[in-house]
């Protein structure tokens, strides 16, 4: 019962998220387009870890283990999680969200980066919560499913100002960065903290580690804070731009 309950709550906030931007476009997105996109994130996944895990064997494992708390949790963060799955995101948008038929005004960028990333999510989400831990699965409910939508629907709100105005969008393009910097941020906070608290065990914790744990949790709140003010500003933009229409 306890398995069971995990997958739904592994499932469910993806759902009501991606139900939240659909519902936020006045002209909303046809479901089949929708659902096309979604699976196209949860195939990042694939891409994600054909490139994290030859890279992990070969150098990123031992840069982590002589980086200490601080330098292995950025190596973590950037290098193995916001970098190369920010990246495949991106790519989503750029090879088949914008030359859809249905990429036809700059909502459609927030919905549809939005939706994007939380196929990534979705699957990212059964793979960690399989286990029936349900502590786990109630934490990134509350955590990592929406920090993975805001980091898509920041993406798709430039790439689609960008797309609509003419200007190029690349590989490389500044659609990309932002969302890599808040999302490698937000996990090295969380990586530092949880490293620190590992290093303590049942030890005392120094005055140094707890100054440090509260400083990164601090900044993990402001990151997380900032990303719902930026998603929930961009959205309100785009529905006044569609109102005015």
């Amino acid at each position: 019962m306890t398995y069971l309950f995990c997958i739904a709550m592994a499932l469910l906030p993806s759902w009501l998220l991606v139900r939240y931007f659909v519902r936020s476009d006045k002209f909303p997105e046809p479901i089949g387009t929708i659902w096309m996109v979604f699976q196209k994130g949860i195939g990042v996944a694939f891409w994600v870890l054909l490139c994290v895990l030859p890279a992990s064997a070969l150098f990123l494992d031992d840069w982590v283990l002589e980086g200490g708390v601080i330098i292995g949790s950025a190596v973590n963060a950037f290098l193995a999680a916001a970098i190369p799955e920010e990246f495949f995101k991106h790519q989503v948008l750029r090879k088949h969200v914008a030359p859809h038929k249905d990429f036809d005004e700059p909502m459609d960028g927030v919905v549809y980066g939005a939706v994007a990333s939380l196929g990534f999510a979705t699957i990212e989400n059964v793979l960690y919560c399989s286990g029936g831990n349900l502590g786990m699965a109630l934490g990134r409910a509350f955590t990592a499913v929406p920090a993975h939508a805001a980091f898509g629907a920041i993406m798709g709100y430039t790439f689609a100002r960008r797309h609509f105005a003419g200007k190029s969008n690349g590989a490389f393009g500044p659609a990309l960065w932002l969302p890599v910097v808040l999302h490698g941020v937000y996990d090295w906070m969380l990586f530092i903290v949880a490293g620190v608290a590992e290093e303590i065990g049942d030890a005392e914790a120094t005055v140094a580690q707890e100054e440090l744990m509260g400083q990164c949790l601090m900044v993990f709140i402001g990151v997380g804070i900032f990303m719902l003010w930026k998603v929930r500003r961009n959205v309100r933009v785009m529905r006044s731009e569609q109102e005015a229409m």
